[in-house]
């Protein structure tokens, strides 16, 4: 063998040697010739994603790890398979290259898995944890968490054992309206829990675009049905900037600005006539509307007798969801003649609505409805009756149960 040939050899030898590991060379027969077929990866068809939380949801401080598998066309893991991970937010949640993840702070963010040219990807949330009691003891906590904006006051016997309660800037598709209040929509979870008894929430409301004036009329809304149902009970604080109601459940929750009253009118219990000291078998009613002809909930209505000497009793009460509200009971003077009563409507101006009822010497102490009339009773029947009202196309609805 010559010299020439024998340097030749030795440069194929070190050659195989050098990339022996790229699996590209056959060494062994003295062959001097590199291969001609490379070798043909796996394909990746499809990634899947395991390891995140089953609700989606983490609390700001909490890590896990995330594992991507690579599947190939018949559903075999494709062994060693390079992933790239990304998130859709890295200042909400982060992810490491081995898919590490870590809540940084309130918010939302998808994490995504790619081999080859398949992705998966996987939705968080992240939230902050409301403290509740210690079991057992009965003094009411106030949690308050996002510098203040939401605050949750409850007691150990109503708060679900074990509970993680837990709340974020609400980040879904929420129900369209006009009047809700910028950036008070929260959304608290588990969502559903069931309360044992009522916990109050608090919810702050940004002063800046709210007007003094407006401020009386803010209410508490949850979100269900693709609309904004009010929770009755309502306060609000002018000067803390906040709307306060009691809940028994969780659900997405957020301040809105309730329809002012525009118009009221008597619906029932005008007209009436019965013996002196007795009562009138029908209360006085009265429903109110807002500008669009809509029934208002949850207005304040106030009777007071202001004629003939009799006595009335539930004088303050607030309009149902058909916008009416009903005295609890009137009971004439002692003496013939006639009496009166008025309701006013708070928001509304004028002198009220007023009913009027006689106490007639040897009337008949009730009357009794017969095949739906009422015998001396005039009732004005609204053109609401057994509707579903939509406040501005959907926003608020309110449907009459009766």
């Amino acid at each position: 063998m010559s010299g020439e040939h024998q340097r030749s050899r030795s440069l194929v030898t070190w050659l195989c040697a050098a990339v022996l590991v790229i699996g590209g060379m056959n060494c062994s027969g003295g062959s001097d010739t590199l291969p001609t077929s490379p070798v043909t990866p796996v394909s990746v068809a499809s990634v899947t994603i395991s390891g995140a939380p089953a609700s989606g949801v983490m609390l700001a401080g909490q890590s896990v790890t995330l594992v991507a598998t690579a599947h190939d066309a018949g559903g075999a893991p494709v062994a060693n398979a390079p992933v790239m991970w990304v998130s859709s937010n890295p200042a909400v949640v982060s992810v490491s290259s081995s898919g590490a993840v870590n809540a940084l702070a309130v918010g939302s963010a998808n994490i995504s898995a790619t081999a080859g040219a398949q992705t998966a990807g996987v939705a968080l949330v992240v939230q902050v944890q409301l403290a509740t009691p210690p079991a057992g003891t009965t003094t009411p906590v106030t949690s308050t968490v996002l510098n203040g904006a939401v605050s949750l006051t409850s007691t150990s016997d109503a708060v679900p054992p074990g509970a993680v309660l837990t709340v974020a800037p609400a980040t879904d598709s929420l129900p369209a309206s006009t009047l809700l209040v910028p950036n008070s929509a929260y959304s608290f979870g588990p969502n559903g829990t069931q309360f044992a008894k009522p916990v109050t929430l608090a919810i702050k409301f940004d002063t800046s675009v709210v007007a003094p004036s407006a401020r009386p009329g803010l209410a508490i809304y949850w979100a269900t049905n693709g609309a904004w149902t009010e929770i009755a009970g309502s306060l609000v604080s002018a000067t803390s900037g906040t709307v306060s109601v009691q809940i028994t459940h969780f659900s997405v929750y957020a301040i809105l600005k309730r329809a002012a009253p525009a118009s009221a009118f008597a619906v029932a219990g005008d007209g009436e006539s019965v013996s002196p000291g007795i009562a009138v078998p029908v209360g006085p009613a009265i429903r109110v509307l807002d500008a669009l002809g809509l029934p208002v909930p949850f207005v304040p209505v106030m009777f007071s007798v202001t004629s003939g000497g009799g006595t009335a009793t539930g004088t303050s009460a607030l309009t149902d969801l058909t916008g009416t509200a009903t005295v609890g009971g009137w009971t004439m003077g002692p003496t013939a003649g006639a009496n009166t009563m008025t309701a006013a409507v708070a928001g509304l101006g004028g002198n009220g609505i007023v009913f009027t009822a006689t106490a007639v010497v040897g009337a008949p102490a009730s009357l009794v409805a017969n095949g739906g009339s009422t015998t001396g009773i005039s009732v004005e029947r609204s053109p609401c009756r057994q509707a579903c009202s939509c406040r501005t196309r959907g926003e608020i609805r309110s449907a009459e149960r009766a």
